[in-house]
């Protein structure tokens, strides 16, 4: 016989010691007298002649995970045999041509200088021996590495690398650049004037500040408080500045002022986070509460029970608004708030803080008119008027003002007075009902044909862009949900069964003309150029 090839596979915890036994084993041999190997080749010889079926010992071949060690002496190999805890298979089909593997246990391993015996080959004429199968040679496959962060592989892991996992996605994906993060940042460019570059940049950014805050009334949201947004933004509002650039070479002005080109970046989501927190963001009401603050007099005397009141609240509440008016500490209710723009203010506030949506206030006077007769009777004549206004209560804007009068007579000033009363506000109060069912679902809801936000505004461009509007259908109604700092938001109805191309007509409009973002169907972002 030849040669042979012995593949071993080694358990990864004897690995390194296997491989550190076989470079000494192998330095050994190599260092043996040559007189020694002739001696034992002969000896194995002699008997390979005595013996039939024995053969001489061949090189062979250790393969491990990552080494294949080849060596020339059977000794080496059966003390390395005997120090590994694993089976031995011996391939010989590669070198002799035939099929065949044996497997040694480590009690059939010969000791050292021992021959390794194998079957005897048929004899000449006998019958040929049932072919075995064979085995593939045994080999260490690479341990397959598995990370954590790979995907697919989450099915196999614990619960906290799962959840390790689910954070280094979130995190990779929060790094990735996509179109709805960038469209979560706004900007906008001012050129102003102050004593110097800080405070102008100051008076930018609050300016920034306000308008990015005001572009919620172009969503679902409004802005409550808005009286304390303002100083709180200049306070606390930088940190939601994403970037400041000054746009050009600051220009010297007389006074020891400067003039500044200056580019602010918000970032949206932050401030809108912040402003949440905070509570200055809220919901519209889908049908508004009422509070009633009214100022009524007598005879120019000033009454010291309510008597229009009650009567207004309850044609209010027959018409389904909801008056929370008792909920109110502040500011009296038998005042007209429409006289004193701070005590309005008070008493928005109040309101915010007890869910009010609007405040109806103003003043009931009634008077004696005259006293005749009426054939033999005599009857007293007397007349009461209301001037009513109807605000909103998160920004302070005038919904509607209502004036009216009516007269009547009674056999006595009471039944006079009570009469008139009855008959004004029962009619008062069904007009403030209708309009608020008219113009609160187009103003603050979402009942309307097309939403624009125009941005980059003063009080005149605004009342300009609203004139050019009107003029693409002079039947179409106008209501402004909001103008806070350099954005407003409109709302725009038009007749049943009218319909304009409005994206047409603002894109080609030449007296402003507009850059034109379409957000979808109904409602587009504008800006005078």
């Amino acid at each position: 016989m030849s040669g042979g090839i012995v593949r071993t596979r080694v358990t990864s915890a004897l690995c390194g010691a296997a491989a550190a036994f076989l470079l000494l084993a192998l330095s050994a041999g190599a260092q043996a007298p040559a007189n020694n190997a002739s001696q034992t080749t002969g000896t194995t010889a002699a008997k390979s002649a005595a013996t039939t079926g024995t053969t001489t010992a061949a090189p062979l071949s250790l393969v491990t995970d990552s080494v294949t060690i080849t060596t020339e002496t059977q000794p080496a190999v059966s003390h390395m045999l005997e120090a590994t805890s694993g089976t031995v298979t011996q391939t010989l089909g590669d070198i002799l041509g035939t099929t065949g593997t044996q497997t040694l246990s480590p009690e059939a391993t010969p000791a050292p200088g021992a021959p390794v015996t194998t079957a005897a080959p048929p004899a000449p004429g006998a019958a040929p021996s049932a072919p075995v199968e064979s085995e593939k040679p045994v080999y260490m496959q690479p341990r397959e590495e598995m990370r954590i962060f790979d995907p697919g592989r989450g099915q196999g892991l614990s619960p906290l690398q799962q959840a390790v996992t689910h954070l280094r996605e979130q995190e990779e994906a929060r790094r990735k650049p996509t179109r709805a993060r960038i469209s979560d940042i706004a900007n906008y460019k001012y050129v102003l004037e102050g004593e110097n570059e800080a405070a102008t940049i100051r008076v930018a950014e609050l300016r920034a500040l306000m308008s990015a805050s005001a572009r919620l009334y172009f969503g679902d949201k409004i802005i409550i408080g808005r009286e304390l947004l303002e100083p709180y933004l200049s306070r606390y509002g930088e940190k939601a500045i994403a970037q400041v650039v000054i746009d050009g070479q600051p220009q010297i002005l007389a006074g020891n002022k400067i003039r500044m080109p200056i580019r602010i970046t918000v970032n949206l989501p932050l401030l809108y986070e912040d402003l949440a927190e905070k509570q200055f963001i809220a919901e519209p009401s889908i049908r508004p509460r009422v509070t009633i603050h009214l100022r009524e007099m007598v005879g120019d005397m000033l009454t010291s029970e309510p008597l229009a009141m009650p009567r207004l609240a309850a044609a209010m509440e027959n018409n389904l608004f909801r008056v929370l008016s008792k909920d109110m500490e502040k500011p009296a209710l038998n005042i007209d708030l429409s006289k004193d723009a701070g005590q309005l203010d008070t008493a928005r506030l109040e309101a915010e803080r007890n869910g009010i949506d609007v405040i109806l206030t103003g003043t009931m006077n009634t008077r004696p008119i005259t006293t005749g007769q009426i054939l033999y009777d005599t009857y007293h004549f007397w007349q009461t008027s209301l001037d009513l206004y109807l605000y909103r209560v998160d920004t302070g804007e005038l919904i509607a003002h209502v004036k009216d009068s009516y007269s009547a007579n009674a056999p006595n000033d009471a039944q006079a007075i009570s009469k008139t009363l009855d008959t004004i506000v029962s009619r008062t109060g069904t007009r403030i009902a209708t309009i608020l069912h008219d113009v609160w679902p187009a103003t603050m809801l979402n009942q309307m044909d097309y939403r624009v936000m125009v941005s980059g505004v003063n009080p005149a461009t605004l009342d300009h862009v609203e004139t050019l509007l009107q003029s693409f259908a002079p039947q179409m109604r106008i209501f402004r949900k909001a103008y806070y700092g350099d954005v407003a938001v409109l709302n725009l109805m038009l007749p049943e069964g009218k319909h304009i191309d409005l994206d047409y007509l603002l894109r080609h409009s030449t007296n402003p003309q507009f850059i034109v973002h379409k957000v979808d169907d109904k409602r587009f972002e504008i800006e005078p150029i």
